[in-house]
């Protein structure tokens, strides 16, 4: 007949109370890498701004180079590919974090230094950012994009020990990206300018001049909307703002873990070794 040496509810609330000085103290010593993390940390702050699509392209319209008398279905699907249609804000998410906004973001002697003393331990050196590379990986990391809700808009948050630094950073990080693409977009205007004028000039048939002519008056547009000196891909919604407190470290969240985890290891300990001489001295004291 076999005996059932499962423990019980009750063996361990026994065990407990028997280690209650192991968890005691392991609890102490939890608390106190506690005060050791939160010391050493370095607080950071949550900076968060919000920006959505602007309501123009420099994207030119097609349809501009077929007759006037194309149908009506092929009108729709042309234009549907026309200046309505815009990827230049999903570009500006795309690359906000990419080497080629990093690269940029390297010439601005102000921001190198701010980014180099970010450090999330008192103790840490500060971070060698040097290459395009490096800093892209840790845009990646410290910068993050969220959706709002079921709208185009995008939340994009930064984690730094210094509010003011962030929101300047994340202002020139928009003002670079948005004016990367911008520039883009007028030398690709000026080149199709100086195209369309020069074959303007060499061609004599009615309706190619008609569709260059469109065409030219299209790309005079985008110069124009360029020179408005406006946000191009993205526009700001919301200004940076900074968290009230600082998110990172949270001692609501450190201590209870710290001391749960401590208080779990002295009771693992006195399981592994103070219970075992408690039996031992039993059996001696029996003998």
């Amino acid at each position: 007949m076999t005996q059932n040496t499962e423990p019980t509810l009750r063996d361990l609330i026994g065990w407990c109370w028997d280690a209650k000085l192991w968890i005691v103290g392991g609890l102490l010593v939890g608390i106190v890498a506690a005060l050791l993390w939160v010391s050493l940390a370095v607080p950071q702050y949550r900076i968060t701004m919000l920006v959505g699509p602007t309501t123009r392209t420099g994207t030119p319209d097609i349809s501009a180079l077929f007759p006037e008398n194309a149908s009506y279905a092929l009108e729709y699907v042309l234009r549907s590919f026309g200046p309505g249609d815009s990827s230049d804000f999903m570009r500006f998410e795309a690359i906000l974090r990419g080497p080629t906004i990093a690269a940029r973001i390297l010439n601005q002697p102000e921001l190198t230094q701010g980014l180099a003393d970010d450090r999330r331990w008192s103790f840490a050196s500060a971070s060698a950012l040097a290459s395009p590379e490096k800093l892209s990986a840790y845009l990646q990391k410290k910068i993050r994009i969220e959706a709002v809700g079921n709208t185009p808009m995008r939340k994009i948050s930064y984690f730094h020990s210094d509010p003011g630094f962030g929101r300047l950073f994340l202002l020139s990080l928009y003002g670079t990206t948005d004016q990367m693409i911008r520039q883009e977009i007028r030398e690709k205007a000026a080149a199709r300018i100086i195209w369309l004028n020069d074959t303007l000039r060499t061609t004599n048939d009615p309706e190619h001049r008609r569709m260059l002519a469109n065409l030219l008056m299209e790309q005079e547009q985008v110069k124009m909307i360029l020179a408005l000196n406006e946000p191009f891909a993205a526009m700001l919604a919301e200004p940076p703002a900074v968290s009230a407190k600082p998110v990172w470290p949270d001692k609501k969240a450190v201590f209870p873990l710290l001391g749960f985890v401590g208080a779990f290891l002295g009771f693992m300990l006195y399981m592994s070794f103070g219970r075992g001489r408690s039996v031992r001295s039993l059996h001696l004291q029996a003998a």
